[in-house]
């Protein structure tokens, strides 16, 4: 009986020691998984930080390129009666040279 108390005594004993190994190896997993976590979690939000910036850029052009497309509107109707204006003053010129008894074409 005593053999058998100590052998049971001693499977508890590597029972308790596996146990505890086995606790040890699922603390370390989860430590390890909680900084994998804690790391995911700083890339995404660097990530959302660069896509918030990247928005931000892409705003800025965007209201950029509307004021350049104004200022290219605008330019377009002064260049047109600019342009009948030189026509104009062109065929004036033209006409005094032709009473002038010279052309000039």
């Amino acid at each position: 009986q005593i053999k058998e108390l100590k052998s049971k005594i001693s499977h508890q004993r590597e029972v308790h020691t596996a146990e505890a190994n086995c606790s040890q190896s699922s603390e370390e997993e989860l430590r390890k998984m909680n900084e994998l976590v804690k790391q995911r979690d700083h890339s995404l939000a660097e990530s959302k930080a660069l896509i918030h910036g990247i928005r931000v850029d892409q705003i800025a052009l965007e209201t950029k390129l509307y004021s350049m497309q104004k200022k290219v509107e605008e330019l377009e109707n002064v260049k047109l009666p600019l342009l009948e204006t030189i026509k104009r003053q062109d065929a004036q010129g033209k006409g005094l040279l032709k009473k002038l008894g010279q052309t000039n074409d």
